[in-house]
């Protein structure tokens, strides 16, 4: 995310020691912290979070997933850039014909992200109007889904 131009990034995490240990891991980092007070509400109610604490100024969100923590600058960069070139209010890659993320949702969608909660996060605003959606296709692998921390040492031939 910090490689896209994006002007502000609020990574959302729970209350508790595991919020202490990945404030630890990104200090330094020019990110925000933003506290879902019930992560057992699932994926929707961290998105709902994250866009509570957006600055009031921001025009769109691109919505990260955790367990995907690299996804291409290049792949990011084609969602805003294809959400700047205007039409629609929500951009989703598609790798090589895989759904994936981030996700970008434009300020009209913000109300109903702030609604979410359950663990289909934003799954439904996007599905509830084809019409608004502009889906990419990025010619590459889906970022990899990282469960435990020796998904990490694996080598990703993007790096």
């Amino acid at each position: 995310m910090l490689t896209a131009s994006v002007s502000d990034v609020v990574v959302v995490c729970g209350p508790g020691p595991d919020a202490d240990a990945l404030r630890a891991a990104l200090d330094g980092l020019p990110v925000r912290f933003a506290v879902n007070p019930e992560p057992a509400r699932g994926m929707g109610s961290s998105i709902a979070s994250g866009v509570a604490a957006l600055l009031p100024a921001a025009d769109a969100v691109l919505v990260a997933l955790a367990d995907e923590p690299r996804p291409s600058a290049g792949a990011l960069q084609r969602v805003v850039d294809r959400y700047r070139a205007g039409g629609v209010s929500i951009v989703a890659p598609s790798f090589r014909g895989v759904p994936g993320h981030p996700v970008l949702f434009a300020r009209d969608v913000f109300g109903e992200l702030r609604r979410l909660s359950g663990d289909r996060g934003a799954r439904a605003v996007v599905e509830r109007d084809p019409s608004r959606v502009a889906v990419i296709e990025v010619d590459e692998d889906a970022p990899r889904d990282v469960d435990v921390p020796a998904d990490l040492d694996v080598v990703d031939p993007r790096e």
